[in-house]
């Protein structure tokens, strides 16, 4: 570890170039001169008009971009609505109208119903089916029952019930006769 210190160099041993020792000369400031100050603050005032000028382009452009992107999601959003709208509402109505009583099939009295007065909600509601309902029903009250019919319920249980299996220890009592 000593020959490692003894090989390092002072700092009187360092060879130091000649350029480094001597000092820069001092420049004087010396101010501009109006002229060349004017021509200066000229070409600043020119650089900070076509600065702001290309800001407003680039601002324009993202404003185009951005409602060019956003007519293309209202156009998308009510091409999807105009293509669901019409069987959620039609869905809708078949089991409004059988849940009020309508005899027979709900499907060819549809084209009765105003649909343009039913809406759908932000959420995914139809509002307005209540309505159309009621004023169809206050229209053809022949075409409903006096009471109203709920759709049987579905229930896929086979009516008969299951025989239990038997746990090995019931079927070795039973073989006992226990």
């Amino acid at each position: 570890m000593a020959d490692a210190v003894d090989m390092l160099e002072t700092p009187e041993e360092i060879d130091v170039p000649e350029a480094l020792d001597e000092t820069p000369p001092v420049d004087e400031y010396t101010p501009p001169s109006k002229e060349e100050w004017a021509k200066v603050q000229n070409a600043l005032a020119k650089d900070r008009a076509d600065a702001k000028k290309h800001r407003e382009a680039l601002k324009a452009l993202k404003e185009s971009q951005q409602t060019d992107d956003e007519a293309k999601i209202e156009e998308a959003t009510k091409a999807t609505a105009a293509k669901y709208r019409k069987p959620l509402v039609n869905t809708a109505l078949k089991s409004a109208l059988a849940e009020a009583g309508l005899k027979g099939d709900a499907t060819k009295y549809l084209k009765l119903i105003d649909t343009d007065a039913i809406d759908l909600d932000d959420d995914g509601e139809l509002t307005g089916v209540d309505e159309q309902v009621s004023t169809f029903k206050s229209d053809f009250p022949e075409l409903f029952d006096g009471r109203k019919q709920r759709p049987a319920p579905i229930d896929g249980a086979p009516r008969t019930p299951l025989k239990k299996e038997l746990t090995y220890a019931e079927k070795i009592s039973a073989q006992l006769g226990m």
